[in-house]
C-alpha cells in the first residue's frame, strides 16, 4: 500500500446537521500551516472520552489524529443547502474509524466516500448512514485500467454506476426540495 491516500467526501441531509459537523469537525489552520489552507479536518475533537469497553475505540481512532495523519483539507467551492462537499489526505487508507463514528454522531447525514491511493494500488468507494439503495463504503478495490483516462473516471460497472448517479440525483433533489424555501 503506498503512502498517500486522497479522500472525497460528498454529505447529504439537514443544513442544520450540516452546520453542526462543520463546528465540529472543521477547524481553522494553525499559523504554520500554507497561506492557502485556511481550514483543516479535526478528527480528534470526535473522540470520546475513554470510559470502559470505550477505550479500544480511542485507541482506534487515536491513530487518525488530524495533526498527524489528516492534511489538505479542500471545500468545493459551490455548496448548494443541504449538501457539503470536500476532500482530504491520509495515510495509507480511508478513516473508516472516524467516518463511523461520525455516522453514529449524525444519524441524518448521508456521508457518501470515496478514495484512490497515490499510485493507484487501489481505492474504495460507498456510503456511511447508507440510504435506501446504495452501497456501504468498502475500501481495497482494485483501480479499473485506463481510469484516469476515461473523463469523468468511473468506479463501478456500468449498471451500477447509473444506479449510483440516479440515487445521488434523488437524494440532491430530496434535500433541493427541504430546502427550497430558504433564502
Amino acid at each position: 500500500m503506498g503512502d498517500e491516500m486522497w479522500n472525497s467526501v460528498n454529505i447529504y441531509g439537514p443544513q442544520a446537521e450540516i452546520e453542526r459537523f462543520k463546528q465540529l469537525c472543521i477547524v481553522p489552520v494553525s499559523e504554520d500551516e500554507p497561506p492557502n489552507r485556511t481550514l483543516a479536518m479535526d478528527f480528534e475533537r470526535i473522540i470520546p472520552t475513554p470510559v470502559g469497553a470505550e477505550i479500544e475505540l480511542v485507541r482506534r481512532l487515536k491513530a487518525w489524529e488530524t495533526s498527524e495523519n489528516a492534511w489538505n483539507f479542500r471545500a468545493s467551492g459551490n455548496q448548494e443547502r443541504g449538501t457539503y462537499s470536500f476532500a482530504f489526505d491520509t495515510i495509507g487508507r480511508f478513516p473508516v474509524p472516524i467516518f463511523r463514528r461520525l455516522a453514529e454522531l449524525f444519524p441524518t447525514l448521508a456521508f457518501e466516500c470515496d478514495c484512490i491511493e497515490e499510485c493507484d494500488e487501489s481505492m474504495g468507494y460507498g456510503w456511511f448512514n447508507t440510504p435506501d439503495g446504495g452501497d456501504d463504503f468498502v475500501d481495497g478495490y482494485d483501480v479499473p485500467d485506463g481510469y484516469w483516462e476515461m473523463g469523468e473516471p468511473i468506479k463501478r460497472d456500468t449498471m451500477a454506476e447509473l444506479r449510483h448517479r440516479a440515487l445521488v440525483a434523488r437524494i440532491t433533489q430530496t434535500v433541493r426540495e427541504a430546502h427550497a424555501d430558504d433564502a
